[in-house]
């Protein structure tokens, strides 16, 4: 039977970046490694949160991803 081994999880941070000339949102994102794997939702948020509060422009969206090897 296969298994799923967990390797990592990424938190990345979406900012706003301006418009495309179309008028499109455009999105700049920051990545924080050495997530652990069982960071809950609201820890995630909460270090959204505080660093969104050190960056500029503000934190539009928080993206969990999560890499696991199936063996």
């Amino acid at each position: 039977m296969a298994t799923q081994v967990f390797r990592k999880s990424v938190l990345q941070l979406q900012t706003a970046a301006g418009t495309t000339p179309s008028g499109q949102p455009k999105y700049r994102t920051s990545s924080v490694n050495g997530i652990a794997g069982n960071a809950t939702a609201d820890s995630l948020s909460a270090i959204g949160s505080a660093l969104g509060a050190l960056i500029e422009p503000e934190v539009v969206s928080l993206i969990r991803h999560d890499t696991s090897v199936i063996e």
